[in-house]
């Protein structure tokens, strides 16, 4: 939708490459990604936006691709798919947001993923799990 391009996946599976202002599966909404959400011009941040079910709706690529956050003048934390050379999926959780974790492919792109509220990202199993409860 909305002028996107589709390609094709392994498996008889697609992917649509979204314009910039549209994102979802198949770019059906407009991108939530509001101007400068990263911060000044001068900062370099590009906002990825992540979608409206998820618990966060954007996130910076700061830096570069050094450093990802919620704003590129504010708390950052390391990209983690920087130190990801291999081109297989790996999965890291973020510090910004329990839910959010990113999929990295051996670039320094990160795929910005969320689990289904009230899951989390669990690094011991590598996937959403239920959240540990502390008393």
């Amino acid at each position: 939708m909305n002028g996107a391009r589709c390609v094709d996946m392994p498996e008889s599976k697609y992917k649509c490459q979204c314009r910039i202002g549209f994102t979802g599966n198949h770019c059906e909404n407009k991108d939530v990604c509001p101007p400068n959400a990263c911060g000044s011009s001068s900062s370099g941040g590009v906002c990825l936006s992540i979608g409206y079910n998820s618990p966060i709706n954007h996130l910076c690529w700061c830096q570069k691709g050094q450093s990802i956050g919620l704003d590129c003048n504010k708390t950052m934390e390391t990209n983690p798919c920087n130190n990801v050379k291999e081109s297989k999926d790996i999965k890291f959780g973020l510090k910004l947001n329990p839910s959010v974790y990113v999929l990295c492919d051996g670039t320094n792109k990160p795929q910005i993923k969320f689990c289904q509220h009230p899951l989390v990202y669990s690094e011991a199993i590598g996937d959403c799990d239920w959240a540990e409860y502390k008393k």
